[in-house]
C-alpha cells in the first residue's frame, strides 16, 4: 500500500476566488451523485490510507484544506478534468488523488478516474468489480456508462481501469484519450473529475494524457523526488498548466517548479 502518513504541504496558485463564488461551485444540492452502477463504501478504505469520507478523522484535514484550493481554482479556470501525477512511481499520487476526490465529495459532485493503466489501484482500494473502466473506453470496447460506479449515499463517482485486454502503451497512443475526456465532461451532474495518472518520467503515457486535461497537480516526495525531476516534469507537461506542487511526507514547503 502506497500511503503517506505525515503532513501534506502545498504550493498552489494564490489567486483564489472568493468563498461566495466557491459556494456556487459546491452547490446547495446534497443529494448523492446520479447515474452509474451503485456500490457501497468499501470497509477497507481507511486501511488503504483513504480518509476523505471520514471528515472527523484528523488525517483527512490536509485534504479538506486542499479541496478548497482546488475547487476555487477549478471554478476560476472553468476546469473539469484535473490530472494528478508525479515525476516517478511511488511518490504518493494515487494516495493524493483518492483522498482529494473523497474530500471533495463531501461538498460537491466529483469523479475519481484511474488512468494509470500499468499499475491501477483504484478498483482494489474501493473494492470494485473488474469489469468496465477506462481501458475499455480507450480500446473502444465499452462505453463510459459500463465502467461508471457511484458510491451509495455520496456525491462520489468512480471509474477504475477495468479489464485491460490490450497493451497499456498502445491504448494511450491510440488517440482516444480525447474521446475519453470528452465523455468525462458529459457525465451526469457535471462532476469535477480527478484523474489518477501515470508518472511523468516513467514513459510517454502522461505526456499523451496531459494534452487533453485542463490542469495538473504535481506530487513530490521529500527525500525522494529531486529538483531536477520536478523541473523536467513541469517542462514536459507544458503547455498544460501545473496548478502547483504537493509535497508528500514533508514539513517543509515545496518549491514551485519553474
Amino acid at each position: 500500500m502506497e500511503a503517506a502518513k505525515s503532513n501534506l504541504v502545498t504550493e498552489m496558485e494564490r489567486d483564489f476566488v472568493p468563498s461566495a463564488t466557491l459556494a456556487t461551485f459546491a452547490s446547495e444540492r446534497r443529494e448523492p451523485t446520479v447515474g452509474g452502477v451503485p456500490v457501497r463504501v468499501s470497509e477497507d478504505l481507511v486501511d488503504w490510507g483513504v480518509y476523505g469520507l471520514e471528515p472527523s478523522d484528523p488525517r483527512a484535514r490536509p485534504f479538506v484544506l486542499l479541496r478548497t484550493q482546488i475547487m476555487a481554482t477549478a471554478q476560476r479556470m472553468k476546469a473539469r478534468c484535473i490530472a494528478v501525477t508525479s515525476p516517478k512511481a511511488g511518490e504518493g499520487k494515487s494516495y493524493v488523488a483518492a483522498n482529494l476526490a473523497t474530500a471533495i465529495s463531501r461538498v460537491a459532485d466529483v469523479c475519481l478516474v484511474d488512468l494509470h493503466l500499468r499499475r491501477p489501484v483504484v478498483a482494489e482500494w474501493f473494492d470494485l468489480p473488474a469489469k468496465g473502466g477506462t481501458a475499455g473506453v480507450l480500446g473502444g470496447r465499452q462505453s463510459m456508462a459500463e465502467g461508471y460506479y457511484r458510491v451509495e449515499g455520496e456525491r462520489l463517482g468512480i471509474i477504475p481501469v477495468g479489464l485491460l485486454q490490450e497493451d497499456a502503451s498502445m491504448l494511450v497512443s491510440l488517440g482516444t484519450v480525447d474521446t475519453l475526456v470528452e465523455q468525462l465532461r458529459g457525465l451526469p451532474g457535471e462532476p469535477l473529475c480527478i484523474l489518477d495518472c501515470p508518472p511523468v518520467l516513467e514513459n510517454d503515457d502522461m505526456l499523451q494524457i496531459a494534452r487533453h486535461v485542463d490542469a495538473i497537480i504535481l506530487i513530490a516526495e521529500e527525500g525522494k523526488t529531486t529538483q531536477g525531476d520536478l523541473g523536467e516534469s513541469a517542462r514536459l507537461l507544458r503547455p498544460t498548466p501545473v496548478l502547483g506542487t504537493l509535497l508528500n511526507r514533508s514539513i517543509v514547503p515545496a518549491a514551485f517548479p519553474s
